[in-house]
């Protein structure tokens, strides 16, 4: 008995309130499930007891209300709902081992709530990660959230693992988080208020159209219409580039966890990461390549494992330059060639500025 009331305060008081203190949705889907755990563990099962049910619970699954009578202390602001929407009560699991790089639709099968919500999630998603107009960042986005699933988990819950308050896993607190929350598939005007998107007119004249275009996007991807590979290496996380001065600076992080930036994805508002294991012998010289025509240094990890060769990467890096600048005067040549007999200009002739001047 003693032992287990000093699990359970672990498990609920001492824990980083971040992260740890919030159970894996994949594991524990259901609160309910979280609740009665904890209270097996403690031996009381005298405070069991029935929540009506739009029961506000924590984070940690247990209800709002005995936290506010004192049964309970936990160290997480964060609070979640009961599961009362269609997002809320999407699957945790298929049946089937999933297809992991084919259209997602094969996998929801005729499951047409499960479709929507996966739709809806994947353009709420993006727009919290990289605002309007970033179809690069929905790609490289839905290509981690593929990449780290599991093997029959569902695509709607491998984005609450990721992005617990566009999901509806975690309840929004500021303005932003709760206008993200209510954008819908109706294309109705979310009702919470934040910023000049929600001015008068400005839903109807501007953003419903972006709101719409971001579906569009989200549903090109999960139909399979749109089979972009963002990034040549798979990626399993995103984060802030510390480069960009309006932008979270989540670097330290990803370096903590052993990971490396992958700048091959293209023009994205995030930087992406890999795990070493994922990189090849021609992903990484390219990455390393990249890095050199940009003026950086290469990322080290990859120089070392790959045995490659910075000399050599360097001279492809200026000889590409140089074909370049050639191939511009050679485009630059023939655009000349191209004008008019009236307006090109010919040997010995003059500017009419110059022809004024004297």
């Amino acid at each position: 008995m003693r032992h287990s009331l000093l699990f359970a305060a672990l498990l609920l008081g001492c824990t980083d309130p971040v992260v740890e203190s919030v159970p894996d949705v994949e594991e524990h889907p259901d609160a309910e499930v979280v609740a009665l755990f904890v209270e097996a563990l403690v031996e009381e099962p005298e405070v069991v007891e029935e929540d009506p049910p739009d029961e506000t619970v924590h984070a940690a699954g247990i209800p709002v209300s005995q936290i506010l009578r004192g049964r309970r202390t936990v160290n997480s602001p964060r609070l979640l709902t009961r599961r009362v929407t269609e997002v809320q009560r999407a699957p945790s699991r298929h049946e089937e081992r999933v297809t992991r790089w084919g259209a997602e639709v094969r996998n929801i099968g005729d499951d047409e709530v499960l479709l929507r919500v996966t739709v809806l999630v994947l353009a709420r998603m993006a727009f919290s990660e990289a605002n309007w107009e970033n179809r690069e960042d929905m790609r490289a986005l839905y290509q981690v959230l593929r990449t780290t699933r599991g093997n029959t988990e569902t695509l709607i819950n491998a984005m609450r693992n990721h992005s617990r308050v566009v999901s509806e896993v975690w309840a929004p607190r500021r303005a932003r988080e709760r206008w993200i929350a209510g954008l819908n598939l109706d294309l109705v005007e979310p009702t919470a208020r934040w910023g000049r998107v929600t001015e008068e007119g400005a839903w109807e004249q501007t953003y419903r159209a972006k709101w719409e275009t971001l579906l569009g996007w989200a549903s090109d991807l999960v139909h399979g219409r749109d089979r972009t590979r963002q990034c040549p290496v798979p990626v399993v996380a995103w984060g802030g580039r510390c480069d960009v001065a309006s932008g979270a600076c989540d670097d330290a992080i990803a370096r903590w966890r052993g990971l490396i930036p992958v700048e091959t994805c293209g023009a994205t508002a995030n930087r992406y990461w890999a795990r070493t294991r994922h990189f090849t012998p021609e992903t990484a010289r390219r990455e390393v390549l990249l890095s050199l025509r940009r003026g950086r240094d290469p990322e080290p990890t990859l120089v070392e494992l790959f045995g490659l060769d910075l000399d050599v990467l360097q001279q492809l890096v200026d000889a590409s330059r140089a074909e370049e600048g050639q191939a511009e005067t050679e485009v630059g040549l023939e655009s000349l060639r191209e004008l008019p007999e009236a307006v090109a200009p010919r040997a010995g002739d003059v500017s009419s500025a110059d022809a004024t001047r004297g």
